[in-house]
């Protein structure tokens, strides 16, 4: 779970997965979402170091998204 506090004291709260995908998210108003999905096309690279954590565990992961659409060209 991560909590973060903005300068105006408002938080949001983000529970994530072994992986760092998002699996709950509360925003500042207290309205809590727990059904979000991840983008297709998502890989999980290892990098051989450290330079993460997740879940107060150091990871070797990364995430790397493609947000450009269509097919093969």
């Amino acid at each position: 779970m991560t909590k973060r506090v903005f300068a105006d004291d408002n938080t949001n709260l983000m529970e994530r997965d072994g992986l760092g995908r998002l699996l709950s998210h509360t925003d500042a108003l207290g309205q809590h979402t727990d059904t979000t999905t991840r983008p297709n096309r998502v890989r999980v690279y290892d990098a051989g170091k450290i330079i993460g954590a997740s879940d107060g565990v150091d990871t070797p992961y990364i995430r790397a998204e493609c947000s450009q659409g269509g097919g093969n060209t």
